[in-house]
């Protein structure tokens, strides 16, 4: 039979890997520095284990996909840490410590989309009841849950930070700059809640457009229209 003092020495070996495996992108960039740092002490001396790191943050910094692409990985691994504390703070009975993974975090115009994968013994609406909880927790604009068609277990997660229509300049039309377009393909209308592209297919389908004045009914139109010319 387990002992007490086993079930903490356990407890204890589990929240440092857990840790540990939350900071995984900061400390592999650190034990890389590190690493060209030891391997420029050994071959150039002392001078060079200073020179080698700087060279790589010179580098990153000047190649504007490197430097995009390690800001994002950064951006990505903090936004799971804080999706880890904002479900413990929601407290969904169902989850108890089992904290849904995050897989395919991707950045859009209004903030991040990333899927997820509910643990045995919860379900998605139960996720998607707490949403207000998290999203105040995470101190974003919104956060909604999608539940996938095909699978129970899994589901979109939208983590919109700002409007996408809020700020900026106006958004160009996708197909403004295309040779041809066609009908029988997916035509840009507009932009969602997220930042997407929302698209509307015209074969085997009937289209009704209804709004208040001013809210785009002419201009959704001249966009079909356009694609037909």
């Amino acid at each position: 039979m387990r002992s007490h003092e086993e079930d903490v020495a356990e407890a204890i070996i589990e929240a440092v890997f857990r840790s540990l495996w939350a900071f995984r992108v900061e400390l592999i960039l650190v034990g890389t520095f590190g690493g060209l740092g030891l391997l420029a002490n050994h071959l150039l001396g002392t001078q060079g284990a200073w020179l080698a790191p700087a060279v790589v943050v010179a580098l990153v910094l000047a190649v504007p996909p490197l430097r995009r692409f390690i800001g994002r990985r950064l951006r990505h691994a903090r936004l799971r840490r804080q999706w880890r504390r904002a479900l413990r703070s929601a407290r969904i009975p169902s989850l108890e410590d089992r904290i849904p993974a995050v897989r395919r975090m991707k950045d859009t115009p209004a903030g991040q989309r990333f899927e997820i994968r509910v643990p045995r013994g919860s379900s998605v609406p139960e996720l998607a009841q707490a949403s207000e909880v998290i999203a105040a927790a995470l101190h974003i604009r919104e956060l909604r849950v999608r539940r996938s068609p095909d699978n129970a277990s899994r589901a979109e997660v939208v983590v919109a930070r700002r409007d996408p229509l809020a700020v900026g300049p106006p958004l160009p039309w996708p197909e403004i700059g295309a040779d041809r377009a066609c009908l029988w393909q997916p035509i840009p209308v507009g932009v969602g809640e997220d930042g997407q592209a929302v698209t509307v297919q015209l074969p085997e389908r009937n289209l009704l457009l209804g709004g208040e004045p001013g809210a785009g009914k002419s201009v959704a139109l001249s966009l079909l229209v356009a694609t037909a010319a």
